[in-house]
């Protein structure tokens, strides 16, 4: 059931003009994230003592089925997910999330309280040392980026409070991919190369979307075992079984395709039927390191 604000941003989403939809969701902001804290809060006290990190932070490159991992932490018992404020304001401001700098005091606000904090956020220096200098174990997921290409183009069209809205709005698939090219595929290089600079620290879980959809159970377990959280394998099946594509799509089976559904299709390799012999060479001239270095040149 989706709670007071996911039915807002829906509504902004799907029947606000595109000038009021980023408005809308900046001013919900706020009360949806004392809303959320004040229920991590009244968790923590019904489950105090229970795990060894209250906080689980998950550093997500946009439409890498981050939602779909943030769902499944939040449905260990006491867990909520939070969203700052900041976050909202900054993607609005410069119409992307992925350099967003983590506030200085972040980590003191959760105190006492049993958080998911899904951010979009890079790897950069100051993000890494807030982590490490309050023990912060986190989990890192990411993409083939001719799927995030993919995945954004649709989901920007169609979402109207989207900063990028108007830029993609007009563009047909293959204008869409170019535009992409152009501006976001470098700066995702770049953020997937941010995270994999700290990969030897043991506050550090890296894990790619395709391995997660091909193994939920085993990846599930590991990432459960990475921030200390005691489970079994009942509670792990059933945890996937209740986050399935088919129940987060509303009962479409993985790879049937609906662009207007934020779980759009659930698969790897979507890209294919989207690329042509122009789109192809473009980005495979663009991700060729990428490509190689990070296992996607099969």
């Amino acid at each position: 059931m989706l709670g007071p604000y996911k039915i807002v941003e829906k509504f902004a989403r799907n029947s606000f003009p595109s000038f009021m939809a980023p408005f809308a969701k900046k001013l919900i902001a706020w009360p949806r994230y004392y809303t959320q804290l004040k229920k991590s809060r009244s968790q923590y006290e019904l489950y105090i003592g229970k795990y060894n990190q209250p906080l689980l932070y998950v550093a997500g490159l946009p439409k890498s089925g981050t939602t779909w991992l943030e769902k499944m932490l939040c449905s260990f018992p006491g867990f909520c997910d939070v969203m700052i404020p900041e976050a909202v304001a900054f993607e609005q401001k410069h119409k992307q999330s992925h350099t967003f700098e983590l506030p200085a005091g972040l980590f003191n606000r959760f105190t006492k309280a049993l958080v998911v904090l899904k951010l979009h956020a890079h790897g950069s220096l100051h993000n890494y040392k807030l982590l490490e200098q309050n023990k912060t174990r986190y989990v890192v997921l990411y993409r083939d980026l001719r799927d995030v290409a993919v995945s954004h183009i649709f989901y920007v069209q169609r979402t109207a409070y989207h900063p990028e809205h108007k830029d993609y709005k007009y563009l047909d698939t293959k204008e869409a991919l170019k535009h992409f090219a152009a501006t976001l595929l470098p700066e995702f290089i770049k953020w997937v190369d941010s995270w994999q600079a700290h990969v030897a620290s043991p506050l550090s879980y890296i894990v790619k979307y395709e391995d997660l959809t091909a193994d939920p159970f085993n990846k599930l377990k590991e990432i459960a075992v990475h921030y200390g959280i005691q489970t079994t394998d009942d509670e792990l099946q059933y945890i996937i079984k209740s986050n399935s594509f088919e129940k987060l799509s509303g009962g479409r089976e993985k790879g049937v395709t609906d662009t207007s559904s934020f779980f759009r299709s659930g698969t790897s390799g979507d890209w294919k039927k989207y690329f042509d012999e122009e789109t192809m060479a473009l980005y495979n001239n663009l991700l060729a390191g990428f490509l190689i270095k990070y296992g996607y040149n099969n």
